[in-house]
């Protein structure tokens, strides 16, 4: 990873586009016929993206998530692969006759196709085939764990222009690390992408935030979720968290076992990288949280795609129900070192790459369990930190306070604090939010200078809960106990549900009454009822 933590490093936040980046008159969209929704959010993609009416591919498809290899072959496979050739997206010769495993077999001389984008209603996985492994088994004899043939129904499509590929383990990604790869190594494959999520609205929804936070840039916070079960995978996010630190992005780093929880700081995540849990937990699974448009998460699990259709099963698919704009997963067990990685994911989109890009870039293996679920045309960094100033000089928008964060940072990292601070007291002055006067606070605390926090100057809006207890816990260690009480008063009045560990902190600032009214909003959990006795 040094060699992006080193690219990362020369960022100069005005970051190039590859000169060819991929065309929407080169995406090619597959929907179920036999599903309203999946022909519908097909058209709604075509139409946002501009994608020509031809490129829709409308094919009576399984309605299950997970299909046999008899079903993937016979409906998918097959009748995709001799659509792409009629419609002159892929050229060449099919074979005369079907291979062993029953698939029409093309000798590719020409790809058209820039991504290949399967829409909710298309099945998500092919299951195991005992009959189909038992005479392939053999190949993988000294790595048993790879002598399977489940596999993601898009990562098996990845590879529709090869004849001939094994049907049990994986095969190496082309695209991976390789930013432009020579033809002759990509031609016969095809990134694939995935508009879906529990419900046909939270599918629709990544293509309108996409296009919504290409016209705003990216914008937010980082945060950083490690303490998993393995070092190398703690290793992995700590890179991410690295590149969007040198991408100066204001970073919150987790790295106890615990998840980030649903009553820690958590306020415009634009970028999540975590693991390890089976199922969403922490601070994404609030009730009613939402991720600001166009962010970006991943939290690496082995089954964290294992259903898309469950709003709180696995982690893929609730992301996209939290309103996430691009994120990955696995429908099985991928072994950590075949799933994404993370800072490659990240450090293609910093040079300007699309999410589609991105997810080939840092997919180290085809025929496997991973899935990248999102609008492969959406560039996050097509407005970047440049254009948000600017913005910020004409709108009086809370969330490019963010922005101007970014800037204190890129300030910061240049050696030029004094100019930080006069810019983050200017910012402030101009868009008084609580983001900015936090870390007015922090640097005010970190320079031994009495702290110029006041409560009073913060808009009234109602603030993230999570930001507001930890502002005012700061204060209160710092011995502004007046301000904390006014800050935890004010935002209550606002409609802000504050975390239960709030209440211990207005006791401590001397306001027991709303010590009092924030227990209220966190009643302790009924007592488990006693089991039946024998």
């Amino acid at each position: 990873m040094t060699r992006f933590l080193v690219l990362a490093a020369a960022l100069a936040l005005v970051l190039p586009a590859r000169a060819v980046p991929p065309s929407p008159e080169r995406v090619v969209v597959l929907a179920n016929a036999d599903d309203p929704d999946s022909v519908d959010l097909a058209r709604h993609y075509l139409q946002a993206r501009h994608i020509p009416a031809r490129n829709l591919v409308a094919l009576s498809l399984p309605k299950e998530e997970r299909i046999t290899w008899d079903a993937f072959v016979a409906r998918v496979r097959n009748p995709l692969l001799k659509a792409l050739v009629a419609r002159g997206f892929l050229k060449g010769d099919l074979a005369d006759a079907p291979d062993a495993e029953g698939r029409l077999a093309l000798r590719t001389v020409a790809n058209d196709i820039d991504f290949l984008v399967l829409c909710r209603g298309v099945p998500l996985k092919i299951a195991n085939d005992p009959v189909r492994l038992e005479a392939r088994e053999k190949q993988l004899v000294h790595q048993p764990q790879f002598a399977v043939n489940h596999a993601s129904l898009d990562s098996e499509l990845a590879l529709l222009p090869r004849p001939g590929t094994p049907l049990v383990g994986f095969v190496p990604n082309p695209w991976y690390d390789q930013k432009d790869p020579p033809v002759a190594r990509v031609f016969d494959t095809i990134r694939v992408a995935r508009l879906d999520g529990p419900t046909a609205d939270d599918a629709t929804r990544l293509v309108d935030n996409a296009i919504k936070a290409e016209r705003t840039g990216l914008i937010g916070r980082a945060y950083i979720d490690e303490g998993g079960p393995h070092p190398k995978g703690d290793k992995m996010l700590e890179d991410a968290g690295n590149l969007c630190v040198r991408a100066c992005f204001d970073t919150t780093f987790e790295r106890t076992p615990a998840l980030i929880g649903d009553d820690a700081r958590f306020d415009a995540p634009a970028l999540y990288f975590g693991w390890y849990s089976a199922d969403i937990a922490g601070a994404p699974a609030t009730p009613g949280f939402r991720f600001p448009p166009g962010a970006i998460a991943i939290h690496i699990h082995s089954y964290s795609a294992v259903t898309l259709r469950d709003p709180a099963r696995g982690w893929t698919g609730p992301l996209v129900a939290h309103g996430v704009t691009a994120t990955v997963g696995n429908v099985e067990e991928p072994y950590l070192e075949l799933t994404h990685t993370p800072a490659m994911f990240l450090v293609a989109l910093c040079e300007g790459r699309t999410a589609g890009e991105a997810a080939a870039f840092s997919n180290p293996v085809l025929s496997w369990q991973t899935i990248f679920v999102g609008d492969p045309l959406y560039r996050p960094f097509a407005h970047d930190l440049p254009e948000q100033l600017a913005d910020f000089g004409t709108q009086i928008d809370p969330d490019l306070a963010y922005a101007m964060l970014r800037r204190v940072r890129q300030l910061d990292a240049a050696g030029r604090q004094a100019q930080a601070d006069k810019t983050l007291a200017a910012a402030f002055a101009r868009l008084p939010v609580l983001a900015l006067a936090r870390e007015i606070l922090n640097r005010d605390l970190a320079a031994g200078r009495t702290p110029t926090f006041a409560a009073a100057r913060i808009a009234g809006v109602a603030e993230e809960p999570g930001l507001v207890c930890e502002t005012a816990g700061k204060l209160a260690d710092a011995g502004r106990s007046a301000e904390a009480a006014l800050l935890l008063e004010k935002q209550e009045k606002l409609g802000v549900k504050l975390p239960a560990k709030a209440a211990d902190l207005a006791r401590r600032v001397g306001k027991p009454d709303l010590a009092a009214r924030i227990a209220r909003l966190h009643p302790p959990p009924a007592p488990a009822a006693p089991a039946n006795a024998p």
